[in-house]
């Protein structure tokens, strides 16, 4: 690979944002080699580097393209500011758990996550996002993820 991640430069990112965006590249045809690369660029800085270290509208981005290019595995940076997230048990049984964490956060976590029950929440739904097999999770853990990586 001819690139590296490195989340104090957002540009190397916008650069593949950009070039996923741009029509005259065919990135929503599978099988485009140089749009796949874009892809991964994209998606390791987002799976790796803090939200607020890229531009604003990788999530989106992401989102848009997931379901055309195969992600690469990237585990998360490590924060040792931050304290660690309790194991989460993948599998069928997890689901109903993860729709009630993300119906909390949404009723009772908007605006702060400084509650037990809203840090528990999101904990749970970042754990199931960075350690489960994402054809097993429900659509709710990436949406809920994102729209509370500020807040919480």
């Amino acid at each position: 690979q001819d690139w590296k991640i490195d989340c104090s430069s957002p540009d190397v990112v916008q650069k593949s944002l950009d070039f996923l965006g741009a029509a005259d590249n065919g990135c929503g045809d599978k099988g485009n080699a140089d749009c796949q690369k874009h892809y991964y660029v994209m998606q390791a800085h987002h799976d790796y580097c803090p939200y607020d270290a890229l531009p604003a509208n990788t999530e989106k981005t992401l989102h848009l393209y997931e379901h055309e290019f195969e992600d690469c595995y990237i585990q998360r940076q490590y924060d040792p500011a931050l304290k660690p997230c309790p194991t989460f048990p993948c599998g069928e049984d997890a689901k109903q758990g993860l729709i009630d964490d993300g119906q909390t956060l949404f009723t009772n976590c908007n605006s702060t996550c400084d509650s037990d029950e809203c840090t528990a929440a999101f904990q749970r739904i970042l754990m199931a996002h960075d350690t489960c097999d994402e054809d097993d999770l429900p659509g709710v853990v990436e949406t809920t993820l994102h729209d509370f990586e500020e807040v919480c």
